[in-house]
């Protein structure tokens, strides 16, 4: 917050969410409700979820030697695929979902679908993996929506944009590798999963990311959950107070 309030002078509102680790939309949302400015927080929260996705991968192919253009542990090419177990897994998918977005859980669409899914393959009622070209086009869509989230903003106000929130990611970094050494220490998880676990959201591209290296998912989950349930629950409360 006494970043974006000191240096790019944003309102304290404004600064507060858009300092916070929190997904884009929910951040907007609150915003909303507390008059901040929307469009800063908009392309703040966009680019910082830029520099995650950019460099996360690099990181973890380059620097870590693990390749994330496809996990064979966990996907088959889609010919290989039970295609009817597929289809049943889509229609799990939906109804948790459903589900989550009526008890009005943080980000339901994934949550939902991704409990379900582990009762059902914990349980082995399903089998099948997941198909490589599934995976790959899902990738597609999230670089497609992260670029999205730039519609109708010049060119320069994006620049400027993101070199002002690269000071913020490099702070970010800095705190997470603090916290990434502390549990590599004092944990017995894969400094790939711990990585993934403690990285500044989004958690969506961030449990893509685990599938391709074959991470820890449900550590890494449950960490960016409750990441989400705590932003979403405290964010508002200390927004109003500012």
């Amino acid at each position: 917050m006494y970043y974006y309030h000191r240096f790019l002078d944003f309102d304290k509102r404004t600064a507060f969410l858009s300092s916070m680790p929190g997904g884009v939309i929910e951040m907007v949302i609150i915003g909303e409700q507390i008059k901040a400015n929307i469009s800063k927080i908009t392309l703040v929260q966009s680019s910082r979820l830029f520099f995650i996705v950019i460099t996360l991968p690099f990181v973890i192919q380059y620097i870590f030697h693990i390749d994330i253009s496809g996990n064979q542990i966990i996907t088959v090419p889609l010919v290989d695929t039970n295609l009817k177990e597929l289809f049943y897994l889509s229609c799990v998918g939906a109804i948790g979902a459903f589900i989550a977005k009526k008890l009005n859980i943080s980000a339901a669409y994934l949550i939902g679908p991704m409990i379900l899914s582990i009762l059902i393959h914990s349980n082995g009622l399903i089998h099948t993996k997941i198909p490589d070209e599934l995976i790959k086009f899902v990738q597609v869509i999230f670089g497609t929506i992260i670029g999205f989230t730039f519609k109708g903003v010049d060119y320069k106000t994006i620049l400027q944009t993101l070199i002002a929130t690269f000071g913020h990611f490099i702070i970010l970094a800095l705190i997470s590798i603090l916290f990434i050494s502390l549990a590599y220490y004092l944990f017995d998880f894969s400094i790939i999963s711990i990585l993934l676990a403690f990285s500044p959201g989004g958690q969506a591209e961030i449990n893509l990311i685990a599938i391709l290296v074959a991470a820890n998912i449900p550590y890494i989950t449950i960490h960016h959950i409750m990441r989400l349930f705590i932003v979403m629950n405290i964010a508002p409360i200390i927004a109003r107070r500012i």
